[in-house]
């Protein structure tokens, strides 16, 4: 830094350039590290085992602390491969402006003495002898064969790293130059370059998923389509669905789709109440089957449950982490049987309900997001699950879509713009009118 001079005071224009390269370096490393850590990161998933994972995850305090060291742990492993390819690339540019070095290289080359193979040798002794012979210029030989192995690394961990993003600026600059191609509401038919047919990528084949959105994003509607394609496409697949609002003019989205309901309006419910509903719901009633008992006589089926942030709430202050295991249980363990579920909620925080989705690739993420509530973005900003993009990209997507807002599916990391959807309940959110 700057130092003070015969008891003067540092130029502020000098202290000022001092911290902005000081900002400057470690954004600059910030942005060359990255795609190394994304690259631990992946590694580290596929290494560890999910059943493993999931039992971390479900134990309260102790998720949080392993996220935690998680994330430090494929940033340092991230920083010393980073530091080590890097090196390994500029060696050799340094070396051979060396003169001393270059000079030594060959003059020990050129002076050196030669052991002469023979037919008698151990082969392992003569392997020893050609090692030998060829020093040391096979040591500069075999530095520029790993020069080009570690550039090879890291153009495929800086590109796959980059891709997407390459791939949405694409998509951006055809959609100031072609027109998006006709939606088809009744099956989500779209220009694939702009809308991303999130029904079809959620419930063809079904995934484990968290669809989050505040308010009249259109998780509902989303929902209501997508359990339709499922019934569509094998009527074989039964749901139960468990909905903490049990709002009326909402009955549409899953009125003759669902196998089994369970309402509750827990608005001004106390969070004792609503955590004995849900234990009600799981473990049953005399009058009324509970979920547990339901789904292990069920050949393939899904559990869909509406509000988790409501639930989550109630389930905090009551530590009560049923659904959140379930929910992990059912991810990590529920494909052999054909058992999955989806979780609907206001946000991507749900740690009340014992849930660490950063730790688990078993959930997969849906973001909602509508041109009149982008400003959730400031609050999702820091969520883990989310690949996020800036507000000019969010609107560019919203004015692709049809219904004016943008989705994030979290099984490739992309956001685009969302179909437009039958709306199959007794409200149009958006014009605050009935349909």
């Amino acid at each position: 830094m700057p130092k003070r001079e015969n008891g003067l005071k540092t130029n502020p224009a000098l202290r000022l350039l001092y911290w902005g390269l000081v900002i400057a370096g470690i954004w600059f490393a910030y942005l060359n590290i990255q795609p190394y850590e994304r690259a631990v990161s992946f590694l580290g998933a596929k290494a560890t085992s999910s059943a493993f994972i999931s039992l971390v995850a479900s134990i309260p305090l102790l998720n949080g602390i392993a996220a935690i060291f998680s994330k430090s742990l494929s940033w340092i492993l991230g920083a010393i491969l980073w530091s080590v390819i890097q090196i390994i690339e500029i060696l050799p540019l340094i070396l051979y402006n060396n003169e001393k070095f270059i000079e030594k290289i060959v003059t020990e080359a050129d002076g050196r003495s030669r052991y002469q193979e023979k037919d008698t040798d151990d082969p392992t002794l003569r392997i020893l002898k050609r090692t030998y012979n060829h020093l040391p210029i096979s040591v500069v030989s075999n530095l520029e064969v790993l020069k080009i192995f570690t550039y090879t690394v890291d153009f495929l961990i800086t590109s796959s790293n980059s891709l997407q993003q390459s791939t949405f600026i694409s998509q951006q600059s055809n959609s100031h130059s072609t027109e998006l191609a006709t939606t088809n509401t009744s099956s989500s038919v779209h220009n694939p370059t702009h809308i991303i047919d999130i029904v079809q990528e959620i419930a063809s084949p079904i995934r484990n998923c968290i669809i989050f959105g505040i308010g009249g994003s259109g998780k509902g509607m989303l929902l209501a389509n997508a359990l339709r394609r499922i019934k569509a496409e094998n009527p074989n697949r039964k749901i139960f669905y468990i909905d903490p609002k049990n709002e009326p003019s909402e009955y549409g989205y899953t009125e003759c789709v669902v196998d089994v309901v369970r309402r509750k309006k827990c608005k001004d419910e106390s969070p004792e109440n609503i955590c004995k509903w849900m234990d009600e719901v799981l473990d049953g009633t005399n009058e009324e089957i509970g979920y547990i008992e339901w789904a292990n006589n069920q050949s393939e089926s899904l559990l869909v449950i509406d509000e988790g942030s409501t639930l989550g709430d109630a389930a905090k202050k009551c530590r009560n982490e049923r659904i959140g295991t379930l929910i992990l249980h059912i991810s990590s363990l529920g494909g052999s049987s054909k058992e999955n579920v989806w979780l609907l909620a206001q946000s991507p925080y749900v740690g009340p309900l014992g849930l660490n989705l950063s730790a688990t690739s078993q959930i997969t993420a849906v973001a909602i997001i509508s041109d009149k509530n982008t400003n959730v973005l400031k609050q999702w900003k820091k969520s883990p699950i989310l690949e996020m993009i800036d507000l000019v990209q969010i609107n560019t997507l919203i004015k692709a879509s049809p219904c004016n807002r943008a989705v994030f599916f979290g099984g490739n990391s992309t956001w685009g713009a969302m179909p437009e959807l039958p709306n199959y309940s007794a409200l149009d959110r958006d014009n605050d009118k009935p349909t």
